[in-house]
């Protein structure tokens, strides 16, 4: 969970870059820095802006792919890797 005080200082960081500039960096990676998200991919931010907005409740067992070890939380479903694409078969 993120401490109150963690969450103002990613608040406060989002609002100074959103005045000034990326300095080359792209939004994505930008967000990835400041938000510290552990997966730099727009899934990763994507997931970590969710996780700053709303909590989890409770942390999951991530799901790993055999194939290229792509990772992601066993709550999201997919048929195939979003990472390398091979084809999940679910036991």
């Amino acid at each position: 969970m993120i401490a109150s005080s963690d969450s103002q200082a990613i608040a406060a960081e989002l609002r100074r870059v959103a005045n000034d500039s990326l300095n080359g960096e792209s939004l994505q990676r930008a967000l990835a820095r400041i938000t510290g998200a552990d997966d730099s991919s727009w899934r990763g931010v994507m997931r970590r802006l969710a996780d700053l907005i709303d909590p989890p409740a409770f942390l999951t067992t991530p799901f790993i792919c055999e194939k290229c070890g792509g990772e992601w939380p066993s709550d999201i479903r997919f048929e195939d890797c979003p990472y390398c694409g091979v084809e999940i078969i679910n036991d």
